[in-house]
């Protein structure tokens, strides 16, 4: 992924006018805990769920007629963090009983007391990963939420 990452973009608006700058850049999403992610991972996943955000609004643009460039680029700023965060906890709840990890999208996880495992996790150590698996992975797992839930949840 290193050698597709950083996209070497400066806007969405870039994009959202063309998406051919993406062709080649959408690696597999898989939310299994194989292995702890490395730091120098975390940067790339968030590269890939932004272009799954961009992927989820130009479907939704599709299915309703249309939208401005505006209003996709405002959609992409206000649904990449929510759907980040739900897809890391609704899948976390559906593939592992574990509660000290969070499932990332690049079959790696991250533990619940990330700053024992990385020096300079700080846009993760403000409590975030303990916060996300207390306060959704958990209730996700008591409500039993199903596979077809979170794709609606994605929808």
């Amino acid at each position: 992924a290193s050698e597709i990452y950083p996209l070497h973009i400066n806007t969405i608006r870039e994009i959202i006018n063309d998406p051919a700058k993406l062709r080649g850049r959408r690696t597999a999403i898989r939310y299994e805990p194989y292995r702890m992610a490395r730091n120098e991972e975390l940067c790339v996943i968030v590269y890939r769920r932004l272009i799954a955000a961009i992927d989820w609004v130009e479907l939704l643009a599709e299915r309703m007629g249309g939208l401005s460039t505006e209003d996709r680029i405002a959609l992409v700023k206000a649904c990449f963090g929510p759907l980040t965060l739900f897809k890391c906890s609704a899948r976390t709840a559906l593939v592992t009983e574990n509660e000290n990890m969070l499932c990332l999208c690049n079959f790696a996880y991250v533990p619940r007391e990330i700053s024992k495992a990385y020096h300079d996790a700080y846009h993760l150590d403000n409590g975030l990963v303990e916060r996300l698996l207390n306060d959704l992975v958990g209730p996700f797992r008591r409500i039993h939420l199903s596979e077809e839930e979170v794709v609606k949840g994605e929808q």
